[in-house]
């Protein structure tokens, strides 16, 4: 039974370790979608570590892409304000260092997922909203 146990688990974490190292993420059409955007997207060892996008053109999809993107390590984004529930959608990368944001339009409650960045190091926000 343990080791049955063992095994399941085992399986499981190679199958997390392949979302997040997978080449093929990096050719995923919602990837694929932020390129067409203007994204410039920083690969190390096969896993995108940084992205650069004028998020202008961007959908709610777009920033759940970006959230599901957990190796991540830098984000710059600019164009429209950010809203409460863009950041919602990215919350939780579990990489992430460094976050820039030029435009915000966040409540106090949007602020708060700042909090779901654990690895969060250096956070710049140029022209937030004084609404």
């Amino acid at each position: 039974m343990r080791q049955r146990t063992i095994a399941r688990y085992t399986f499981a974490g190679y199958l997390w370790v392949g979302v997040l190292i997978c080449p093929a993420w990096a050719d995923h059409p919602s990837v694929q979608r932020l390129r067409d955007l203007g994204a410039k997207l920083v690969q190390h060892d096969s896993v995108i570590v940084d992205l650069k996008i004028d998020c202008t053109e961007m959908a709610d999809d777009d920033y759940a892409t970006i959230g599901r993107m957990t190796s991540l390590k830098s984000i710059a984004i600019s164009g429209k304000p950010m809203q409460d529930r863009h950041l919602a959608l990215m919350a939780g990368l579990p990489q992430l260092e460094s976050f820039q944001i030029d435009g915000t339009s966040l409540t106090d409650d949007g602020y708060r997922h700042f909090v779901s960045f654990p690895r969060l190091k250096r956070l710049a926000l140029f022209h937030p909203s004084r609404d």
